[in-house]
């Protein structure tokens, strides 16, 4: 995991324990759909008057089916009793808490 932070960035405002548990279930679930051999990335920067925290991969993206349902609570790609289908959900609510987006940018 390579993470880039704007310089300017040492301190971001906003609820630090929401905020951190989201980014960490973020890059938790990054690195688990990711090959072992492919680099994921936090990428912490200013957008306009904003902070926009980026977790990026170099995989093939999600089928448009996935993307569809991505955040809906309950929903899980992982196997029974692997995980309860609430961290991207839970991610999307701390966005819109802080009114910001949970967005996807690729899909295939």
């Amino acid at each position: 995991m390579v993470v880039r932070q704007a310089p300017e960035l040492e301190t971001v405002r906003g609820p630090s324990r929401a905020l951190e548990q989201s980014l960490l279930c973020c890059c938790e679930t990054t690195l688990m759909q990711s090959k072992p051999d492919r680099t994921v990335t936090l990428d912490v920067s200013r957008h306009e008057a904003n902070v926009r925290f980026a977790v990026e991969d170099t995989g093939c993206g999600m089928s448009q089916e996935l993307l569809r349902r991505a955040g809906e609570p309950f929903f899980t790609t992982k196997e029974p009793g692997k995980g309860m289908g609430l961290g991207l959900f839970l991610v999307r609510l701390v966005a819109q808490r802080c009114g910001a987006a949970l967005l996807w940018s690729r899909a295939w």
